[in-house]
């Protein structure tokens, strides 16, 4: 929208045959020559082509803003799941170790009662069996934790180690269901969500993008001016000195008499004018109002704007895409929050039956009742 301003000088040396700056005649000599200039031209109107274009980039600049946004977000929801993850193999792995123990209680318990001879050697091989396979299932669960461990490292951009203890928020699992309903989710985050607002102000900028193009079918109008002068060294000062008389080829005829006719002639002397003195002397400006008139351009400022036209079409169509996307993610993960919870609370109904089953079973698996199966 600002003016522009530009300076130009140069100097340079023509020999030979060359034009004369000042006499704009013909001279066979070497000719040093110099032009200073500044020249400058302020478009005040151009179809408000400048004006949409700052707009549809200050759009675009929101729009990338909130994809940084929403690229925060994403990376804020993969550390806590990561981070919980983590928890979760921690348990799973300490889990098994119990599991573990327990087996190699038993184990002993066995050892002894086949020497005593109160039980069969089979029951002994089958329990160390078990046990076998809860250490393996304890280095894949030390395996998958340190794999855990990891990918939170990676995501948080901090070196692995190893050793990482998280903090555990033991928040209490909620008595009912989520309050919310689906649509109600999804209004939300229609409204709240960078994605959302960044295909949003997309729109916009393909809109202003439209009417940039548009612009070209208005004429330019604009101011310019320019300030110059120029240095030849061709260009000298005639001094004048003496006066002298010179005859001529003309005659006047007096009493049948032809007279020679005098002709007095001025002698001068000729005196560089220095370099400062012609820039001075030499300056000339112009300025003035410029219109330029689109008449016709191979249709190409038609073709520009029904491709703008598209890019508006296609900003819609990925903002209804985003939209649709959102709504079945949401659905999704919706329904599978609804169906963990519902298989959280037959799992918690399910464990305390299985508590006391459990005491019962090994209650009679020491006394020597059941075997290990």
């Amino acid at each position: 929208m600002l003016p522009n301003l530009n300076g130009n000088f140069n100097y340079g040396w023509n020999n030979g045959r060359n034009i004369d700056p000042f006499t704009n005649t013909y001279v066979n000599q070497q000719i040093q020559g110099s032009n200073v200039g500044v020249s400058g031209q302020w478009n005040f109107f151009n179809g408000l082509q400048v004006h949409n274009n700052k707009k549809q980039q200050s759009l675009s600049e929101e729009a990338s803003k909130m994809d940084l946004q929403q690229i925060k977000e994403n990376t804020t929801i993969m550390v806590i799941m990561n981070y919980l993850q983590v928890l979760n193999n921690e348990d799973l792995l300490q889990n098994i170790k119990n599991q573990a123990e327990v087996t190699g209680k038993q184990v002993e318990r066995l050892e002894i009662m086949v020497k005593e001879g109160a039980v069969g050697g089979y029951l002994l091989s089958d329990m160390k069996g078990q046990l076998s396979n809860d250490q393996v299932g304890i280095v894949n669960a030390a395996n998958s934790l340190d794999l855990s461990k990891l990918n939170l490292c990676q995501l948080l951009n901090i070196p692995f180690n190893k050793e990482l203890q998280l903090e555990r928020n033991d928040v209490p699992m909620p008595a009912g269901m989520y309050p919310g309903n689906e649509q109600e989710i999804i209004k939300t985050a229609l409204n709240t969500l960078p994605i959302i607002k960044a295909s949003d102000l997309r729109i916009k900028s393909a809109e202003k993008g439209i009417k940039v193009q548009q612009g070209s079918f208005f004429p330019q109008v604009g101011l310019y001016g320019n300030l110059f002068s120029s240095f030849s060294s061709a260009f000298t000062l005639n001094i004048p000195t003496t006066i002298v008389n010179q005859p001529t080829n003309d005659f006047v005829e007096v009493n049948n008499t032809k007279f020679p006719v005098i002709s007095p002639v001025q002698n001068y002397t000729y005196e560089n004018i220095s370099y400062g003195t012609q820039m001075k002397n030499n300056v000339g400006s112009s300025f003035g109002v410029g219109a330029q008139i689109p008449l016709f351009n191979n249709f190409r400022t038609r073709f520009r704007v029904e491709q703008a036209k598209v890019n508006l079409k296609t900003a819609e169509v990925e903002r209804e895409n985003t939209e649709l996307q959102l709504r079945q993610n949401i659905e999704q993960a919706y329904a599978n929050m609804t169906a963990s919870f519902n298989r959280y609370k037959a799992y918690d109904d399910q464990y305390n039956n299985f508590k006391e089953s459990f005491r019962a079973y090994e209650i009679r698996f020491n006394a020597g009742t059941i075997n290990s199966v």
